[in-house]
């Protein structure tokens, strides 16, 4: 089984074929970050909202990226549409910042 960087990295290099376009402008284009994929080659990480983006970018604009692309992490298939659970605990209404006085409707 490929691990999540080797099926980002395999979809992205699809694409980039496929819309003749460089990784470092793909990366650009969806993480506003030209040198994404330099880093991940050299051992660094990312973030499933980052691997989400990307996904989501390939069903959008490239969906053959995607063939082959058979990484399902726990929770979830991606690639296949089903969302991965997010664990971390979500604000309660006491704590969103407080609009701007005088300014109720």
């Amino acid at each position: 089984m490929e691990s999540l960087s080797e099926g980002l990295l395999a979809a992205s290099a699809r694409a980039c074929a496929e819309l003749r376009i460089s990784e470092a402008r793909l990366a650009s284009l969806v993480v506003n970050d030209g040198k994404f994929f330099v880093r991940v080659r050299a051992g660094g990480g990312f973030t499933t909202r980052t691997y989400e983006r990307f996904l989501a970018w390939f069903r959008e604009h490239c969906p053959a990226a995607l063939n082959g692309h058979g990484v399902s992490p726990p929770g979830g298939d991606i690639a296949a549409g089903r969302p991965v659970k997010r664990s971390g605990r979500r604000r309660s209404m006491q704590e969103k910042p407080a609009g701007k006085a005088g300014h109720n409707i």
